[in-house]
């Protein structure tokens, strides 16, 4: 079977880096809230520089994370690249896909039954429709994807 990359619409890998850039104004601008918090001690001015310092490096990891954000299957196992981690699954733990709720429930090596969330297909009232049409066939191809594979190995 053919390794299957499925992604979520541009929009949806772009969005936390338009947020992460309307925000990250309020960091280094000098009249700003943040700036009048850390007042004028040299305590608080460096506080304030290694603050800002992590927030830009957890919001980059987060942009960059999010811009890679995908669901790759490839014989044997199906990885989920979140906006935080990556999972894989092997296919034969699989147990079923909720298409609706952008899941996959799997059993580990010990038999626990577990749960993992799509990030890159999870859908709210609130997302557009074409975004939620694409989010919901991308999860009927991994489940497709992943039955034509059970049928080839039993």
């Amino acid at each position: 079977m053919e390794e299957l990359v499925l992604r979520p619409k541009l929009t949806t890998r772009v969005a936390p880096a338009c947020i992460f850039v309307a925000l990250s104004p309020t960091l280094w601008f000098p009249g700003s809230v943040v700036h009048s918090l850390a007042g004028d001690s040299a305590v608080g001015k460096a506080v304030l520089r290694v603050s800002i310092l992590m927030i830009l490096v957890a919001g980059l990891l987060v942009v960059s994370r999010a811009y890679r954000l995908a669901a790759i299957c490839r014989p044997g196992e199906i990885t989920i690249r979140g906006s935080l981690r990556t999972i894989r699954i092997p296919t034969a733990s699989i147990i079923a896909f909720d298409v609706s709720d952008a899941s996959i429930r799997w059993k580990d090596s010990e038999g626990i039954p577990r749960q993992a969330k799509v990030g890159a297909f999870q859908s709210s009232s609130r997302t557009p429709q074409s975004v939620r049409e694409h989010n919901k066939k991308s999860m009927e191809q991994m489940r497709s994807w992943w039955q034509a594979t059970r049928q080839r190995t039993k």
